[in-house]
């Protein structure tokens, strides 16, 4: 009785956590979402379909076949996670790229991961009739639902722990780059359950097969059709592209779709973007696709309302703010880069854009921690664009204009603000002379600046300022 009831709370808090909006998968895996999306909603919906014409599958299943279904779901789930590549001490950086647009698999195990999910759906094989074991029945029910209530899960509070590595230590320290461990709970669950089932007796009464579900098929292909009509309906702008004089670039820190009062204002948010409608747009603390955050991708809300080409940048299995890049011009060339960190992980997403014949190369950055960890993210920048023609690093920072990496990538690069404004207070009265402007656009000195904006909270729609510049192609220096 225990084994098959806590094994189908383990399949609940996979389907909670991962399955009930698969376009995290995406995120996580960098495959194509479309293809995902597709592969999770149809062999939902075909299981569904399936299961009332053999009602007895349950009590027919080998259950060695479904135990090794349960372990290659749970190797390929968990594959997505540990190849995450992490800047060390020792080195300076590391990149991968993602060259075009991934296909289902990518290099990853997302296609099997797919594949073997209805392995998962049986969880831990059929639940019989209460017995005389009552407080069996009534302890694992409990310890089931308890584990789902929202805050208490442990594997939420692992995936919290993997986020934080430098603010609860040394107990966060311990899952740093372990965003697979929340997943991995519940699915070795499921294995071990699967296993534990198999000594429970098949029930004697034999169910007749059932008709095909043809009201059922029909609702079922309307939902998969619904939930395919939004990816595969939005479409990419076109912008001109011919005699630019200059493109109109935004940094915008979103605080995961929140204010600074900690409401949704993903509507202000975008507000605020449209009526500026930037060429390039560089959100930073997007890192919203976790159960954590609800599994909630703003990167595809914007892009999708915004008709913008997007780059998620680090993924969310980085454990990373979230940088992330959204453009008017397609993206080429993308790139996620680690520099070595201590509190929070420093990931910088990169791109290249072609304007005019301008090839410029776009860094979106979020570095944290020490001073040692934000001059080592400063020297790696600075080495991966020297030999660029073309640069904008847009970003936030974290770096008051007092620190010597702000220093240093000042010395080498152009603020657009200061280079404007050498006060630092615009003539409109925005005063950013202070230590809490460290939202920057940077750029180099064969690109010209003008019109640079702060807009500031709460208009903003975040706890941060928005800031934007148009930058001039043609350097009239």
């Amino acid at each position: 009785m225990t084994a098959p009831i806590l094994g189908c709370f383990s399949v609940l808090t996979l389907i909670y956590f991962a399955f009930s909006a698969p376009s995290v998968i995406a995120r996580w895996t960098e495959g194509n979402y479309l293809l995902i999306v597709l592969a999770i909603s149809l062999l939902a919906a075909g299981w569904a379909l399936f299961l009332p014409l053999h009602p007895q599958l349950f009590q027919q299943i080998d259950r060695r076949l479904l135990l090794a279904a349960n372990l290659a779901f749970t190797l390929c789930f968990d594959g997505h996670h540990p190849g995450t590549q992490r800047a060390v001490p020792a080195q300076l950086f590391l990149s991968r790229g993602n060259g075009g647009s991934p296909c289902l698999v990518d290099g990853h195990p997302a296609g099997a991961h797919a594949a073997v999910f209805p392995g998962t759906l049986p969880g831990s094989g059929p639940v019989p009739p209460p017995g005389p074991s009552g407080r069996a029945h009534s302890f694992s029910t409990g310890a089931g639902s308890r584990a789902r209530l929202p805050g208490l899960d442990p594997s939420d509070l692992c995936e919290c722990l993997h986020q934080c590595l430098g603010y609860i230590q040394p107990v966060s320290l311990f899952f740093r780059g372990k965003f697979w461990l929340p997943y991995f709970i519940p699915a070795a669950a499921i294995c071990l359950l699967a296993w534990a089932a198999g000594k429970i007796m098949p029930d004697d009464d034999e169910e007749p097969a059932g008709r095909f579900p043809w009201t059922w098929a029909l609702v079922l292909g309307l939902l998969v059709l619904g939930i395919l009509a939004r990816p595969l309906t939005v479409n990419t702008g076109q912008v001109q592209t011919i005699d630019r004089p200059s493109i109109t670039v935004m940094t915008f820190n979103i605080q995961q779709a929140n204010d600074a009062n900690a409401q949704k204002s993903f509507e202000q948010q975008l507000a605020v973007i449209r009526k500026v409608s930037p060429d390039i747009l560089a959100l930073q603390e997007s890192d919203s696709a976790r159960i954590s955050l609800n599994n909630n991708d703003y990167v595809r809300f914007y892009a999708d309302s915004l008709g913008y080409y997007s780059y998620y940048g680090p993924t969310t299995v980085a454990g990373t703010f979230g940088t992330a890049i959204l453009s008017k011009y397609p993206l080429l060339n993308t790139r996620s880069v680690y520099t070595y960190s201590d509190t929070d992980e420093i990931g910088v997403a990169e791109a290249e854009v072609d304007v005019d014949g301008f090839p410029i190369t776009i860094y979106d950055v979020h570095p944290d921690g020490s001073d040692l960890a934000k001059m080592t993210f400063v020297q790696a920048l600075l080495q991966r664009s020297q030999s660029k023609p073309y640069v904008i690093a847009l970003g936030d920072y974290n770096l008051p204009d007092t620190q010597p990496a702000y220093q240093l990538l000042d010395s080498i690069l152009v603020n657009a603000w200061t280079s404007v404004y050498p006060t630092k207070v615009s003539p409109d009265g925005v005063d950013m002379s202070g230590s809490g402007r460290i939202d920057h656009i940077f750029f180099s000195h064969s690109l010209g600046v003008r019109n640079p904006v702060y807009l500031l909270p709460p208009a903003s729609g975040s706890d941060h300022p928005v800031h934007w510049a148009e930058i001039l192609l043609n350097n009239p220096k």
